[in-house]
């Protein structure tokens, strides 16, 4: 490693790829402000800005929609370390693989996925430093091909790597702040189920339109349930009184969202590892729809190999498209009305649970001392 000679970390500088990332990187903005460093934070698209707070004597929002761009801002703020959320940015070009900011201060990752290898079609940048990894340490052993997984990564890769936990964590609610949100949503005796499907227009309906035909042949059998359904995808007016068990959340700040998330009896999502990571702070059973991966363009980026490690784990269980539906009729059940089982998964969910921004912040602190001797 290079020679970094700052060994105090004042100044932190993030770049955040998508809105996904931007949660991340704002989970260590907030740690690291909390701590007295000062921020600045850089996204790629201005529809993005709206989801940074304001601008601050401490907290700095930038926009970086190119490389050149974020290496002006980076070497204008000189911080002491860049984080970025996702190490995959921009390694479709050519410039920033081969240029990174001058002087380079030491540069880490904030990355929720198992690709570094020659094979994957998304490469991280090779001057980054150090990787680290916000999935659960369990998690991320369990998708390595090695142990049962999908993903081989070299020994030299894993000697940057570091498992430091959930990025964004969550703390789970108490009931006082639990029971208003589910008198809101759902009547006295109802389950609450909560929906959400973020990823591509084509993979929205085949998630609602699963979990209705689960809903609508449970009420058949005299269930009570209510779905209240946080995202983008909507019905006609006309269409949603088919569906009296479905509410909609309507837009909802990202507080809001976890909120109705971790006051539900069970969590049906598409892949979403963010999603996922709040059932499992939340201490809520969670079910992923996922799709086929034969149906998928590249395997390496596959939803079923992201979110099958996390299902080994115990912290959740997945299904296909394909799979048949009174597979996942019979799954929803037991996760909603067997308490064992409900118990298993939270006990599950608990046990690989872990805060990764205090990992983090207290490693780059490491690094730059180390560095500076």
């Amino acid at each position: 490693m290079k020679k970094f000679m700052k060994n105090s970390l004042k100044k932190v500088f993030i770049a955040a790829l998508g809105p996904g990332e931007i949660s991340q990187g704002m989970a260590f903005a907030k740690y690291a402000l909390s701590k007295g460093s000062a921020v600045s934070f850089a996204v790629l698209r201005k529809s993005n800005l709206p989801f940074l707070p304001k601008t601050s004597a401490r907290f700095q929002k930038l926009l970086a929609p190119t490389p050149r761009k974020l290496n002006a801002l980076v070497e204008k703020s000189r911080p002491d370390v860049l984080v970025l959320c996702n190490s995959k940015m921009f390694s479709w070009d050519a410039y920033f693989i081969n240029h990174p900011p001058d002087p380079k201060p030491l540069t880490v990752s904030i990355d929720s996925n198992w690709l570094f290898f020659k094979e994957s079609p998304y490469q991280s940048l090779p001057w980054t430093d150090r990787h680290y990894i916000n999935l659960p340490k369990k998690v991320f052993r369990f998708g390595q091909k090695e142990f049962g997984g999908h993903y081989r990564i070299s020994h030299e890769m894993l000697k940057k790597i570091k498992v430091v936990g959930m990025i964004p964590s969550y703390k789970s609610l108490p009931a006082r702040v639990r029971s208003p949100i589910r008198r809101k949503y759902a009547k006295p005796g109802e389950k609450l189920i909560f929906l959400y499907a973020s990823v591509g227009g084509l993979i929205k309906p085949e998630v609602f339109g699963t979990l209705t035909d689960v809903v609508e042949a449970l009420c058949g059998q005299s269930c009570r349930i209510r779905v209240v359904h946080a995202g983008d995808y909507g019905l006609p007016r006309r269409e949603q009184r088919r569906y009296p068990w479905l509410t909609y959340a309507g837009p909802v700040t990202t507080d809001e969202f976890y909120a109705i998330l971790a006051s539900s009896d069970l969590i049906f999502q598409h892949q979403g590892l963010g999603t996922l990571a709040q059932a499992i702070s939340a201490g809520v059973p969670a079910i992923a729809n996922v799709k086929d991966v034969r149906d998928e363009r590249s395997p390496w980026h596959a939803h079923a190999w992201e979110v099958e490690p996390f299902a080994r784990a115990g912290a959740c269980m997945f299904f296909s498209f394909s799979d048949p539906i009174k597979k996942i009729i019979t799954a929803i059940e037991s996760l909603l009305y067997d308490e064992k089982k409900r118990q298993r998964m939270r006990q599950d969910q608990k046990a690989i649970y872990s805060a990764g921004e205090l990992v983090v912040f207290e490693d780059i602190k490491r690094l730059l001392n180390c560095a500076s001797r």
